[in-house]
């Protein structure tokens, strides 16, 4: 988050208080899910090029070198590090007292401490547990991540540019490096969560008010220079509210999936930014003096607190299942009432100009014991570990390889292309070589491969390390984590999937093909002009139904002697660490039922060449067993468990009804 949130130029300049509250507020509700602001996160962007433009200000007041540019580094620390270290060790110290310490906890408090938060969500962008988990107390910490690794170049440049005589070519060069930055996610392709969490993707918006402060210092020490003819001057106050009232637009009509964030939302919130700026500096009184009120000129001065504050504070309260309004407004109140002791205790004192050196260096060394402190004992919960593991095996190329199979096969394995988080291995059979056409009757025991999302993934490794040969023939599995059936809901992540599927079943022809697909195909999805539907839903059935159905088909023509599909078991209401909201809503029995309905009836249209197994009965009375499946959702399979023991009865109860 921007620390320009509660930075202080010399002289104070007029608004700018108040522009921090409107931006902290939209923030706020965004993260509150309060008034429809689906878009607050914009709030950001009005951050990011206040600070661009107050760190130019104060770095091109004085004759800039390399003296005052480390002068600019430790009072930036300075402001930064005590109340952002102080709320990082209050988080992770209260996940560890409640038992909700997230996987490769040490990783993730250094990273934000060291202002790489902004990265360490690029990373999390591609973790399959992270799904799973409570949203991160530190998530927000991404933005002061931004700033820090932008904090540390800039003045550099700054400097550079300073050596540049033609004030002209200065800007130029700002200019060209802002265009780089705002092209960037086209240039390469990237897509939303790279866009927006970058910090070469979000220089720009900083470089937006570098270059206003720059136009701004020159038309204050040469007025005539840059002043535009009068007939073409617009008046400061309606174009600051002009800009202001189309970030609250923006705010209203967009969301945090939308690609317009890879594709010109940025700069056009820079351009805003810059508009509410100018109107605010040069315009005393604005909107009446609104901006500098009392309410908002203090909420402007404890808006970097509050920032850090709200959202931890949020995660928590929403944790307890409390109505909306609540959760809001005890974030509201809470942060502004914790921003004071903050300040007070922590920022105060170690910011004080009479604080030493040395007292400042204690004080940081503390902070790094006690993060190290809580990092060392603190445990994940179990099945938070577990589902970590299981993205790891899926990341293993041989995770699926059977052992058994592996030391009887005279011919090398064959590996199909993968994508990231995908697991398609192979091993070629004495008894997958016998089944050379897809017309040849099933024998026993069945050689299968298996096809569908991390439970199927989960199910694969139970059969792979738990099941001998002679009950079931193992030959390979094509999984990806994070994608169900209906591909279409998730076109960037599971387009490659149907490719997956294909090159499994061309190296292991005539195999039975075993699928199952549950979490994924039972979740709220929005749809364009339809709404937010889930399964039960006509409309959602449909997508379904199709996706279903051309899967089947897909399976069959291209060599899979027989498809037996899995009937999803429910999901436990009690295993498992407390999942995201919409997570939770899945786990709604009556969504499982229905897809197993429009399962069994797709089945039926293909008469023998697909047949259900029916995992769904077999799993009655063993919902809540967490030995079975760990998190509730996904089966075990370091140890052998029942499954192992029914499932070759389970397959051979499917084949025969086929």
């Amino acid at each position: 988050m921007a620390t320009a949130l509660a930075e202080r130029p010399a002289p104070r300049i007029a608004n700018l208080d108040g522009l921090r509250a409107f931006s902290i507020a939209l923030v706020f509700c965004f993260h509150a899910r309060v008034v429809g602001l689906t878009g607050g996160f914009v709030g950001v962007s009005v951050f990011f090029t206040l600070s661009g433009y107050l760190l130019t200000r104060l770095l091109l007041a004085k004759t800039l070198d390399l003296r005052a540019v480390r002068r600019y580094w430790r009072g930036r620390l300075s402001r930064i590090l005590p109340a952002s270290l102080a709320v990082l060790i209050a988080v992770i110290t209260y996940e560890w007292l409640a038992g909700e310490t997230p996987v490769d906890a040490s990783r993730r408090a250094w990273l934000t401490a060291a202002g790489f938060g902004n990265w360490l969500q690029v990373w999390n962008g591609d973790s399959y547990a992270a799904l799973f988990e409570q949203p991160d107390k530190l998530v927000h910490y991404w933005s002061l991540g931004v700033e820090e690794q932008v904090y540390f170049v800039l003045p550099l440049v700054l400097m550079l540019c300073v050596m540049l005589r033609q004030w002209r070519t200065r800007v130029v060069v700002i200019g060209a490096l802002a265009v780089a930055s705002f092209a960037t996610p086209f240039i390469f392709g990237m897509d939303v969560a790279r866009t927006y969490y970058g910090s070469d993707t979000r220089a720009g918006e900083l470089l937006a008010g570098v270059l206003l402060a720059m136009l701004h210092l020159r038309s204050s020490s040469n007025p005539s220079s840059t002043s535009p003819p009068t007939r073409w001057r617009i008046p400061p106050q309606l174009l600051a509210g002009v800009s202001m009232t189309g970030v609250v637009i923006i705010s209203f009509a967009i969301e945090p999936a939308d690609g317009i964030i890879k594709a010109g939302l940025l700069p056009m919130l820079a351009l805003l930014s810059m508009g509410m700026l100018h109107g605010a500096v040069r315009s005393p009184n604005l909107f009446g003096g609104l901006l500098e009120s009392w309410p908002l000129r203090t909420l402007g001065e404890l808006s970097y607190n509050v920032y850090l504050l709200h959202w931890p504070l949020i995660v928590i309260l929403r944790s307890h299942g409390l109505p909306t309004v609540v959760v809001a407004l005890g974030a509201a109140v809470g942060s502004v009432i914790l921003s004071l002791p903050l300040r007070r205790f922590i920022e105060r004192p170690l910011r004080s100009r009479n604080a030493s050196h040395s007292f400042r260096l204690a004080a940081l060394g503390t902070a790094g014991l006690l993060i190290a402190a809580v990092t060392v004992v603190a445990e994940p919960a179990a099945d938070a570990q577990f589902l970590a593991d299981l993205e790891q095996e899926a990341a293993n190329n041989d995770v699926t390889q059977p052992r058994s199979v592996a030391a009887e096969t005279t011919t090398a394995a064959t590996q199909t292309p993968a994508a990231t988080s995908t697991s398609t291995n192979t091993a070629t059979t004495a008894a997958t070589t016998a089944a050379t056409t897809t017309t040849a009757p099933v024998l026993a025991p069945p050689t299968i491969t298996v096809f569908g999302d991390s439970a199927a993934l989960s199910l694969a490794l139970v059969i792979a390390r738990h099941i001998p040969p002679e009950q079931i023939t193992y030959a390979g599995a094509s999984t990806m984590l994070g994608c169900g059936i209906v591909h279409t809901l998730e076109p960037e992540r599971c387009a490659v999937v149907p490719q997956q599927w294909n090159d499994l079943l061309r190296a292991t022809p005539g195999t039975v093909a075993m699928v199952m697909s549950c979490q994924w195909d039972v979740l709220d999805r929005d749809i364009d002009g339809v709404g937010t539907v889930a399964v039960g839903d006509p409309r959602m059935d449909a997508l379904v139904i199709d996706a279903y159905r051309a899967a089947m088909q897909q399976l069959l023509d291209n060599g899979a002697l027989q498809v037996v599909w899995i009937l999803c078991p429910e999901f436990s209401q009690l295993v498992g660490w407390p999942p995201q909201p919409e997570l939770q809503r899945s786990r709604d029995p009556q969504r499982v039922l229905d897809l197993n309905t429009i399962t069994r009836t797709l089945a039926e249209e293909f008469g023998d060449e697909v047949v259900v197994l029916d995992l769904h009965q077999w799993m009655q009375g063993r919902v809540d067993d967490a030995i079975l499946r760990p998190d509730g959702s996904h089966f075990a399979y370091e140890e052998r468990t029942d499954l192992a023991d029914a499932l070759p009865d389970l397959l051979t109860a499917a084949l025969k009804n086929g």
